[in-house]
């Protein structure tokens, strides 16, 4: 980019004016100094004319050589735009593409719309991308959102060694907060629940989701007992009235992670418990506990 902030400085508003004084200097300069030697010297010597032509030819391969070298390095902005679209299309970099002091000929407004284009093709692209994965209600995850945060994190507890419980809730009375206070209601106590979550018990690599109609899933990057204990505080703040929202009830099923699950395995786990906690009556934890390899357990939750 050296050669062309150089010519930028000569040339700001023009790339043509660029590429034409490269070949008038390095090209036609030459041929019209021969020229002109030559019809200053037409009576000299056929031995020094022909010299005089030597040299002139010479000269202007040279120039020819020195003009392709330039127009080469002039052309150094394009092939750092076709870097830049492979970049953000394999690993989503925005890049920044024409320093300000360039000028504004025709290369740099075309690189600068090609940036242009690519920040906002990468704000539309993040849009959906959070539309995808975000219940519009709640701002929690959605459905696939809770798939890819569950198996990253069950990923990273596999290389990392880190503690992971997923907790299952089902709310148990969300139909009668529906019946007896109207959807408005219902909504705003999905939306506190989310939000309370996020400000009592979740910490910061943890991450709730809404699972589907009135069923949500928890992971946290914690270890079983603090994770039981964050969801105790949890469910008691939800169980009382708090900035309006009326007390909602919850069934809710737990699983740790250990060696050697998948993330549908754990699911599956936590799932089967909160319905055990949900048919014997709701408002319940329930944590799924390996005895042995083949014989597992529900354990209710201890105060």
């Amino acid at each position: 980019m050296k050669t062309y902030a150089v010519f930028s400085h000569l040339f700001p508003h023009s790339y043509r004016a660029k590429i034409m004084a490269v070949m008038l200097v390095c090209i036609a300069l030459p041929m019209l100094a021969l020229v002109a030697w030559l019809a200053s010297n037409n009576d000299a010597a056929p031995e020094r004319i022909l010299l005089g032509i030597g040299i002139g030819l010479a000269a202007t391969l040279v120039g020819t050589v020195v003009a392709l070298l330039l127009v080469y390095h002039l052309l150094q902005p394009l092939r750092r735009a076709v870097a830049a679209l492979d970049d953000y299309e394999g690993q989503r970099v925005l890049p920044r593409l024409v320093p300000h002091e360039l000028g504004q000929d025709e290369m740099s407004r075309l690189l600068n719309g090609i940036q242009r284009v690519l920040h906002n093709v990468d704000g539309a692209r993040r849009h959906l991308e959070q539309y995808a994965l975000e219940d519009p209600l709640t701002e929690a995850m959605n459905r696939r959102g809770c798939t890819n945060a569950l198996n990253a994190s069950v990923e990273e507890a596999r290389t990392g060694r880190t503690p992971f419980t997923l907790f299952v809730v089902d709310l148990d009375n969300l139909k009668t907060i529906n019946d007896e206070h109207g959807h408005a209601a219902g909504d705003f106590a999905l939306v506190s629940l989310v939000r309370i979550a996020r400000e009592c018990c979740l910490g910061e690599r943890d991450w709730i989701g809404r699972w589907g109609g009135d069923e949500f899933v928890l992971g946290m990057h914690a270890d079983p007992d603090i994770a039981l204990d964050r969801m105790r505080v949890w469910i008691e703040v939800l169980s009382r009235p708090v900035d309006g929202m009326r007390p909602v009830h919850v069934s809710v099923g737990a699983a740790a992670w250990r060696p050697g699950l998948e993330a549908g395995q754990l699911y599956r786990m936590a799932d089967a418990v909160m319905y055990q906690a949900k048919f014997a009556g709701g408002r319940r934890v329930l944590v799924h506990e390996a005895q042995d390899e083949d014989s597992e357990i529900a354990s209710p939750l201890r105060a």
